[in-house]
């Protein structure tokens, strides 16, 4: 019955809820996703293969639902990127027939806000301060926040991975301000990325180095660039491994 199944799995979860049919590429993200082992997890893909549908909407919800005293923090290269998405999760979790089903206790709680970029659910513990998802753009306010799962959806663009001064700060604003928002592992926290390469020294390789898990989707993968419509002007670097 998808009323059970559907919690215990996020593909499923995805096409019965927000309709989505996973490719097989998907599926193999959302085990990732499912896998709470991996306390840092890269997800490489060209443009328009679906992975802000999948990894930003699909999954938030998906967790939220399970968990409604979660707190989720999401970081998009713009705050009106992060705020798109943010509203999606959010419609999702109040409209939808199908949500209210399988997870009947994550209810809104307006009073405590309800807004584009920062909600609240309804939680056990009136004291937690903290919403339910948060969202910003890089850069932008998430301190004096904690988070047990933390996004990071495509926050690279040709624009700041363009010289070594614009990628280290990039770097640098990850890994002192946005990780250092993430619970402790043995807390349940976890930090997820998911991008496109646009240079061969850009936050990805730096998170490689860093001992994230990375799975990767190359060019090469869907045919080259000729059977991926957005992929023309991307960099020789979305083709590379991190063997």
């Amino acid at each position: 019955m998808l009323r059970k199944l559907s919690p215990a799995s996020l593909a499923q979860y995805g096409e019965y809820v927000h309709g989505f049919k996973p490719a097989p590429h998907h599926r193999l993200w959302c085990d990732l996703l499912e896998d709470t082992t991996l306390q840092r997890l890269l997800i490489v893909a060209p443009p328009d293969h679906a992975k802000t549908t999948w990894v930003s909407v699909v999954w938030p919800a998906w967790e939220i639902g399970r968990d409604p005293a979660l707190h989720f923090g999401h970081v998009c290269n713009t705050a009106t990127q992060a705020q798109a998405n943010s509203i999606a999760v959010r419609d999702t979790v109040r409209d939808s027939e199908l949500y209210g089903e399988i997870f009947p206790a994550a209810k809104p709680d307006y009073l405590k806000g309800w807004a584009n970029h920062r909600w609240y659910l309804q939680r056990k513990n009136p004291g937690d301060k903290d919403p339910t998802y948060v969202c910003a753009g890089l850069y932008g306010p998430i301190l004096g926040r904690r988070f047990k799962l933390g996004l990071l959806d495509d926050i690279m663009d040709e624009e700041n991975s363009a010289t070594h001064l614009q990628r280290e700060k990039v770097v640098r604003w990850i890994s002192t301000t946005f990780m250092s928002r993430i619970l402790p592992a043995h807390e349940g926290g976890r930090a997820v990325g998911v991008m496109t390469r646009w240079h061969e020294l850009d936050v990805a390789r730096w998170m490689a180095e860093q001992g994230w898990v990375v799975v990767h989707m190359p060019m090469r993968g869907y045919g080259g660039k000729a059977l991926c419509p957005f992929c023309a002007k991307l960099p020789p670097e979305q083709t590379l491994h991190f063997e």
